[in-house]
């Protein structure tokens, strides 16, 4: 009796299980996003709402960084000097083409995208934005809502690059690490 009972019971538990796990949710499949918290994962600089929100995906990218990939943004002596680990190309975040990075020794994120249709004049942010250039080209600095901190560089006046980082949910020790990533990253970037 012991046994039936045992048997009943786990196999109960086992089709509550693939019931619960049954359900399908749509749309498109993405790596965890936290849009709209302006972390890493999310996009920090949300475009303007006058800038076409056609993603990237839909049709070829245009402008000076059309053919190149974020993650050659940052080379091997770069990657080792940040000391950045775990890069994963191919990634969308609203309009653009990034490439995220962790960090060896530490728990931070760093992520680096093109965006070819969207300057830094169409960038918005909910807490302060800095004009600031870096190397050459001008850029802005801002806070993410998560305490990440970004620097957009431009590029064009319809083009930039982003640089975001994130440690501790802390602006300053982001920005400890995004402003050497994006002066490695503007060092490989066309005059603007």
């Amino acid at each position: 009796m012991k046994r039936f009972a045992m048997a009943a019971t786990l196999g109960v538990a086992c089709v509550a299980t693939l019931v619960g796990c049954s359900s399908q949710t749509p749309g498109v499949p993405s790596a965890g996003s936290t849009a709209g918290q302006g972390g890493p994962s999310g996009d920090p600089f949300p475009t303007s709402a006058k800038s076409s929100s056609t993603p990237s995906s839909s049709k070829p990218p245009k402008g000076p960084l059309a053919g190149a990939a974020p993650c050659t943004l940052l080379g091997a002596s770069d990657i080792s000097a940040l000391g950045l680990k775990d890069q994963k190309e191919g990634l969308a975040v609203g309009d653009s083409r990034s490439c995220d990075f962790h960090y060896s020794g530490f728990i931070a994120s760093l992520k680096v995208a093109i965006y070819d249709e969207h300057g830094i004049g169409d960038v918005q942010d909910r807490t302060q934005l800095t004009q600031m250039p870096v190397g050459k080209h001008e850029a802005v600095r801002g806070y993410t809502g998560a305490g990440g901190c970004a620097f957009a560089i431009k590029i064009t006046e319809s083009s930039r690059v982003d640089v975001v980082a994130s440690r501790d949910g802390n602006e300053q020790k982001s920005c400890e690490l995004a402003l050497p990533a994006a002066q490695a990253v503007e060092q490989k970037l066309p005059s603007s």
